[in-house]
């Protein structure tokens, strides 16, 4: 399960995308729901899905399946608000997965300005619709140093909005 949760201003744009990896222990995802019909599954791929300039990614979900298309972002999530996703894994050894084995999974190919990322998500109708971004999750140390990650969900909470 991924939950993400828009924390940009006002003026931040939808969220209409997010790519991750393949810790190589998942051979197929066979199930897969959003939050609305507009978000389609992305992969299972071996780096297949550009997030330029953060290098390739394995899987994720997008509006319309395509993370770097066009069309209306206003099915994403808007500012405020939060987006639940599915999706059933199958492959080996799935009871050893744990958030920590996602995070160490790291996209292929980006360029030395930019770090390999584990997880990617994109905002479109940024400023009321004049532009897009791309972002790296921030992890967010709760109290204890424990991850804000919880067993079994990849949260994104912290985002910071830099303009490509």
């Amino acid at each position: 399960m991924v939950k993400l949760t828009n924390t940009t201003p006002v003026g931040g744009g939808y969220q209409t995308g997010f790519l991750m990896n393949n810790p190589n222990l998942l051979t197929s995802i066979t199930g897969f729901s959003a939050p609305n019909a507009t978000w389609q599954q992305l992969g299972l791929t071996n780096n297949g899905l550009s997030g330029s300039p953060f290098g390739d990614f394995d899987f994720g979900a997008a509006l319309g399946g395509n993370f770097l298309g066009g069309g209306s972002p206003n099915d994403g999530i808007p500012v405020s608000s939060t987006g639940t996703f599915s999706f059933a894994l199958a492959g080996s050894a799935l009871n050893s997965l744990t958030t920590l084995s996602f995070m160490q999974a790291l996209s292929t190919d980006p360029p030395s300005a930019y770090g390999p990322e584990f997880f990617l998500t994109r905002f479109r109708g940024i400023d009321f619709g004049a532009g897009s971004d791309k972002v790296p999750a921030v992890v967010v140390p709760l109290p204890g140093t424990q991850l804000l990650f919880g067993s079994g969900i990849l949260a994104l909470m912290g985002l910071r909005k830099k303009l490509l």
